[in-house]
């Protein structure tokens, strides 16, 4: 049976997308899934507040220490993933500034992401 489909342009052998969750927050996690059928993964998200290394101007939200990878991790694990993984790594930002949103979809893409998930 031909599960095939597209989804945001990607073909995909299969409708399977694992999600932004700690699943895909390293790569033992992500190849289990891929293992057991995935046919994309989004990446955790990476949070404006990590790229901007404080939390201080916005109290409701955990230190930017809190986060399980810090902005260079997220990026190296992206780009490692993207180019082994055989199936489409796609990023995930969450954040509310455009201009660094934008800056960050830039390097997301440069990483090796074939597409991105956007939070706003």
């Amino acid at each position: 049976m031909d599960l095939s489909t597209r989804y945001m342009g990607l073909t995909l052998k299969n409708p399977l997308v694992v999600a932004s969750s700690p699943i895909s927050v390293e790569e033992g996690g992500i190849q289990r899934a891929i293992d057991a059928g995935a046919a994309a993964i989004v990446l955790y998200s990476l949070f404006e507040e990590q790229l901007e290394k404080t939390g201080d101007e916005h109290p409701y939200f955990p230190p930017a220490d809190d986060y399980v990878l810090s902005p260079d991790a997220y990026f190296d694990l992206l780009h490692r993933t993207a180019r082994r993984s055989g199936v489409p790594i796609i990023g995930s930002l969450n954040g509310f500034n455009a201009d660094r949103l934008v800056a960050s979809a830039r390097k997301v893409q440069d990483a090796g992401a074939q597409g991105l998930e956007l939070n706003t």
